[in-house]
Parts: C-alpha cells; sequence; structure tokens
C-alpha cells in the first residue's frame, strides 16, 4: 500500500509562518512578563544608612579673635632722656630684670629728686597735721565731748599718715641712688615685639619696644547676653588659627559674671597653653567654647536633615529606612556640633536614618540598603 503525503499550497504556508511568528512573540512577552519582578527588583534606588544610638554632643559659641600674650608690654621710660643703645631686637628672648635699653639723661636724677622731695614735704605737713588732730581729739575724748569711735578714726588717720610719710622718704632715698645713665630692663620674661627706640634719638613719651610673654597666649571674646551664667571657668575652648586651620585646644580662664552696659555683651578670656610654641600674639583665629555638654543625645550627620519652609518657619524632616520602606519622619533639632545635629524628637534609638540618596526618596518607597 502506497502512503499518502500532503503537500501545502503557497498560501498554506504564508499562514503557518504568521501562526510561528505570532507564537514565537506570545512566549517572548510572557518570558518577559514573569522576569518583570526581577527587573523591578534591580531597579530599587540604592541608598544608605546609619543607625542612631546615643552618644555625647557639646553646645559651643563660636566667636573671631585675635591671639595676645598673657603679659604684654608697652615699654616707656619713666623720664625723658637720650637713647645711648638698643640692647635688643626684635623676636629677642629676655628674662626679667634684663637690660633693654641704655638711657642717658642730665635731668634724670634732678627731676626724679625733685618729685621725691615734692612727695616728703607733702606727707610730712600731712602728718603733722594728723598728729595735731589727734592730739586735740585726745584732749576732747577725755572730756567727753567726742566718742570713741569718733578718736579711733582719728587715730588711723593719723597711723595712715605717717606711712604715707615713710614711703615718700623710701622714694626719695632711691631717686637719690640714681645714677646719671640709666637702664630700662625687661618687667618680665617675654619675647621682644616691636622696636620703636633708635640710638641717638631722644626717648620722651613715647614707647621703646614691646614684650609679650607668649608661653601663655590669651583670646578675649564677647559673647552674646543670652550666655551668662552658662560660660563658666574651666570650661573646654578650642581656638582654630586663620593662618593653617589647626585647632589648638584650650580653658576658659575668666567669665565676666555681669552684662557689659556698652555693647551689651559678656566678656570671655580663653587661654592656652603655648609650650609647642606654635601660637604667637597678634594671630588670628576663630575660637569655640564648650558651654555644655548632652551625653546621651540623638545626633544624626545635617547633611541627613531634609529642610522645608512652612510659614516662614523652617521645619526639619530624616528619611528612615525599616524593612526596605521608607519613612519621611518630622524632627526637632538642638545643638549643632561639627557636622551633627541632635534630634530632640522624632526618632529612637536604632532607628536607620538614610544618610546618602535622602533627598531623592518618597515616603513609602521601596529601597535598597548598600551594606
Amino acid at each position: 500500500m502506497m502512503s499518502s503525503m500532503c503537500f501545502l499550497t503557497a498560501s498554506e504556508h504564508k499562514e503557518e509562518m504568521k501562526m510561528k511568528r505570532k507564537m514565537i512573540a506570545a512566549a517572548l512577552l510572557l518570558f518577559l512578563g514573569c522576569g518583570g519582578s526581577e527587573q523591578a527588583e534591580e531597579s530599587l534606588r540604592v541608598v544608605r544608612v546609619m543607625e542612631v544610638s546615643p552618644s555625647p554632643i557639646t553646645d559651643e559659641v563660636y566667636r573671631s579673635a585675635r591671639l595676645e600674650g598673657a603679659e604684654d608690654a608697652i615699654i616707656v621710660p619713666a623720664v625723658g632722656g637720650r637713647i645711648s643703645s638698643v640692647l635688643v631686637s626684635e623676636g629677642d628672648s629676655v628674662k626679667v630684670g634684663d637690660p633693654l635699653v641704655y638711657l642717658v639723661t642730665d635731668r634724670q636724677v634732678s627731676a626724679g629728686t625733685s618729685a621725691a622731695v615734692a612727695g616728703i614735704n607733702a606727707a610730712r605737713a600731712n602728718a603733722d597735721n594728723a598728729a595735731q588732730t589727734l592730739e586735740r581729739m585726745q584732749v576732747l575724748y577725755e572730756a567727753g565731748a567726742v566718742s570713741e569711735y569718733q578718736l579711733d578714726g582719728v587715730q588711723a588717720a593719723a597711723a595712715a599718715a605717717s606711712a604715707q610719710l615713710v614711703a615718700a622718704q623710701a622714694q626719695y632715698s632711691q631717686a637719690m641712688s640714681m645714677a646719671e645713665n640709666s637702664f630700662v630692663n625687661s618687667p618680665f620674661d617675654g619675647v621682644v615685639g616691636r622696636v620703636w627706640a633708635r640710638e641717638g634719638n631722644m626717648a620722651g613719651g613715647g614707647p621703646l619696644l614691646s614684650i609679650s610673654n607668649a608661653s601663655t597666649i590669651r583670646a578675649s571674646v564677647l559673647l552674646p547676653e543670652k550666655y551668662l551664667g552658662e560660660v563658666q571657668v574651666g570650661q573646654p575652648a578650642v581656638v582654630e588659627l586663620a593662618s593653617n586651620r589647626q585647632n589648638y585646644p584650650g580653658l576658659v580662664s575668666a567669665a565676666s559674671a555681669s552684662v557689659d552696659p556698652v555693647s551689651g555683651m559678656i566678656a570671655v578670656t580663653v587661654e592656652f597653653n603655648n609650650s609647642s610654641g606654635e601660637l604667637f600674639p597678634g594671630q588670628s583665629g576663630r575660637v569655640a567654647i564648650g558651654v555644655s555638654v548632652i551625653d546621651n543625645a540623638l545626633s544624626v550627620p545635617e547633611i541627613a536633615l531634609r529642610r522645608a519652609t512652612a510659614d516662614a518657619v523652617m521645619e526639619y524632616a530624616v528619611a528612615v529606612e525599616s524593612e526596605g520602606i521608607v519613612s519621611i519622619v518630622p524632627v526637632e533639632t538642638g545643638i549643632h556640633n561639627g557636622g551633627m545635629v541632635e534630634i530632640v524628637s522624632g526618632l529612637s534609638s536604632g532607628d536607620h536614618v538614610i544618610v546618602a540618596g535622602q533627598h531623592l526618596v518618597a515616603d513609602g518607597e521601596r529601597v535598597e540598603v548598600q551594606q
């Protein structure tokens, strides 16, 4: 028996090819449909998070300041004279009592002596008058005309007048011991700053030179009234120099207990140990004073904050991730310090705050956390 064979016509063959193409297209769509969830999952926004945990944060106040030595002096001669020798140069280190300038004057002894003589005469006249008054008061006291309290006051005045006479006599002795040639000496250990004195010039009322003791550096700043009572001696401080952006630690050494009536500010002095010699009088910088410390604050980087303005008031929020879902949480901020900000309310310890991609995500959005 012969087998039969079927042959397709051209039109039938064409229809069969269309059907195959439709089947292939359907299979492709089915494949893409099945892989759609994987594709969507791959397109999730990638973010980085930090876990919030309690840590200390310091409330700091910042002020610009110019540094000065703990001891600074502009040396001015007591009396005029011709400058014979300048014994130091700018930058020299000197000890207390070291000669700085050598003055020659014919008038120095006579001027000092004249002043001392005048002082003695005034003191002697005052003492004589006090003694006479005391004698009269003693007579009146014995007669019952004055009280014991009044007599005590006159006795105290007479004793003070006698002491002034002794002091004037000592000053006269010192003036008489001065020689025609006179040295101007250093009042403390330090470094010579500016030298205005020039040999051969006359030394009058102007300065000869300046000296600064830079073993301790000081910065004086004015703070707003709200810090009255909050800034205390011993609180930590830091100065950042404008020249090299380096930080140097210090301590508050003095804080005013009242508000200056002229500026409306409170005066605060900060001192810095300069044993390294890296700080110099005259340098400028920014002083930061630690006013208070919160030990168990919840803090986040300032860049994590999302800012919005409502009724001219700045409001803050952060993006929190939990199990891959984003929540936009309003927060109340507190202390700002060193790029970190205290969160007073809105967050709890253990929350995951988005710190990269936080401005791109929306509330309820699914995200992928970068490990």
